[in-house]
């Protein structure tokens, strides 16, 4: 379960672009706005500023990378959690804080 929590908090992060570049190209033409994080996964349509074309191997992509960057840096502070000489309330806030 924790697993699938991870993955739906990197889904979030990914479609709500909180993390995330924006790729504007320059010149006299008219170029669509590409979102990534860190791989582009959404463009913004030529023919209305409303529409977006989404990728899905770049959405997933993306949500690989953020679940094991997420994944590791729980893992760290887990770690860093069971060095403490109470444990069992800073595990118990962090849980909190993480829920």
């Amino acid at each position: 379960m924790k697993y699938a929590i991870i993955t739906y908090i990197a889904l979030g992060l990914i479609l709500s672009l909180a993390i995330g570049i924006e790729y504007n190209c320059e010149g006299q033409e008219m170029f669509p706005t590409y979102y990534g994080s860190p791989f582009v996964f959404k463009q913004e349509s030529l023919g209305s500023s409303m529409e977006y074309f989404y990728s899905v191997s770049g959405l997933i992509i993306n949500i690989l990378v953020w679940s094991f960057a997420l994944f590791f840096i729980d893992k760290s502070i887990q770690t860093i959690i069971g060095k403490f000489s109470k444990p069992k309330l800073i595990r118990i806030s962090y849980n909190i804080i993480t829920g």
